[in-house]
């Protein structure tokens, strides 16, 4: 009867020994870069983003053009009693094309100004791609962790409802309480709880991947199989080297350090607007001859030109505070980015930290706890058979070695989250940044 019961907790997977089919690091990493491929053409934010990133591209040629010219047309001094050209020496057809023009450096400012905030639109877009990685990661190993714990669960109530079935057996013949038949009943309801739990979120972790996916029916198909750790050396990053990589690799402070700069244009721009403008123009004047006028100049066409400057009269009202407006523009944007900088390195830093907490932890479990636990699984099944200990001691070896194994993915999942954070947050891969 023992060694049924052995067998039995062997063949409901109770006892979790390592995985012999599951996928390579590599294979992993193909399905997840699939996957992520797949979101960044579908999702409609980056689509969005992508759009208003070619509209400001548009907007740079057009941002330093000058002005049309402008073509006039224009009857000159006509009598009202007769209408007629012939009649006035004055009278005649003005053909006119005026041009502004403004001051030298303020069309190469413009433009200026318009590739800046295309370029800072072309770094969110890395950011969200970035994001958009994160998030995929993030679920996928929530959903891989969730998976795990669910068939630790299953396992569990496929031993209860074996057990139930032995104690009824034995409640038969009064070898076993009432309320031991009950405690197992409640213990497997609690566990179909459990189940129900995870499977609610695992949902919604499918409908989030959905959504980034571009997909509202259609959930990409993930195979969620054991975990391999990801290989990174700790031990050159230093708080210096943290901040060094943080400021000159993360695409959102590139994006508000291009904003920064934007507001330097714009205030270089606002300044120049005491600066005149001009508009110039030329003219040409046809004339019909005017009978019984004997004169050089009788129907003589005639050529004008113009040129007209900007005063900056109202500077006190208008061009001063275009300047105030553009100095706290330039501080706020200023502003934004030491303080995103700060927190972006603050977080790199605490998940530098956490990375070396998740390291002692793996190498806590890898180094002895498992092998203990199993070990510990051995004995108490050794000293069941044996009948030195009771079933419920096998039964809490057993539990404590699916802990213990579920403790050891909760670490691995730990270590895999912080480096996708990580890696979000740095702009490339880890492998990249240890170079």
């Amino acid at each position: 009867m023992k060694r049924l019961i052995m067998l039995n907790l062997l063949w409901l997977g109770l006892w979790i020994p390592e995985s012999q089919g599951a996928k390579t690091t590599s294979d992993r990493d193909e399905e997840l870069a699939g996957i992520m491929a797949k979101a960044l053409e579908a999702n409609p934010e980056l689509k969005a983003l992508e759009a208003e990133f070619a509209m400001s591209r548009a907007q740079v040629g057009p941002a330093g053009s000058l002005d049309d010219p402008m073509l006039g047309f224009e009857v000159m001094n006509v009598p009202t009693d007769s209408f007629r050209l012939n009649e006035l020496e004055m009278s005649g057809l003005q053909v006119s094309l005026s041009q502004k023009l403004p001051y030298p450096g303020k069309r190469d400012a413009q433009r200026e100004i318009a590739v800046l905030r295309s370029q800072t639109l072309e770094h969110r877009i890395q950011q969200m791609k970035l994001n958009i990685g994160w998030t995929i990661k993030r679920i996928y190993y929530e959903l891989f962790l969730k998976a795990h714990k669910k068939k630790i669960l299953e396992n569990q109530r496929a031993f209860l409802r074996q057990t139930l079935k032995t104690s009824r057996d034995r409640y038969a013949l009064n070898q076993v309480s009432q309320a031991s038949i009950l405690n197992l009943q409640v213990e497997e309801a609690q566990l179909m709880n459990e189940q129900l739990r995870l499977s609610s979120e695992m949902k919604d972790l499918e409908a989030e991947l959905a959504h980034i996916s571009g997909h509202a029916e259609h959930v990409p198909s993930m195979t969620l199989t054991r975990l391999h750790r990801t290989a990174f050396n700790l031990k050159d990053w230093t708080d210096e080297a943290v901040a060094r990589k943080v400021v000159a690799q993360n695409a959102e402070l590139q994006a508000l350090q291009t904003d920064v700069k934007v507001s330097d244009a714009s205030l270089h721009l606002a300044k120049k607007s005491y600066l005149p403008d001009f508009e110039v123009m030329a003219s040409y004047t046809m004339r019909e001859k005017i009978a019984g006028m004997e004169t050089s100049t009788n129907g003589q066409d005639l050529l004008g030109a113009r040129i007209g400057i900007s005063l900056p009269l109202w500077g006190a009202t208008k061009q001063s505070e275009e300047i105030r407006e553009a100095v706290a523009s330039r501080d706020r944007s200023t502003h934004a980015f030491d303080n995103a900088r700060l927190m972006q390195i603050h977080k790199a830093r605490a998940l530098v930290a956490e990375l070396k907490e998740s390291q002692q932890r793996i190498e806590l479990f890898e180094s002895g706890l498992l092998q203990l636990s199993q070990q510990a699984v051995a004995a108490a099944q050794s000293a069941y058979l044996t009948g030195k200990e009771s079933y419920a001691s096998l039964l809490e070896a057993l539990k404590k070695q699916q802990d213990t194994e579920y403790g050891y993915q909760e670490a691995l999942v730990a270590w895999q989250l912080q480096i996708a954070q990580l890696e979000a947050l740095m702009g490339q891969s880890v492998d990249k940044n240890n170079e």
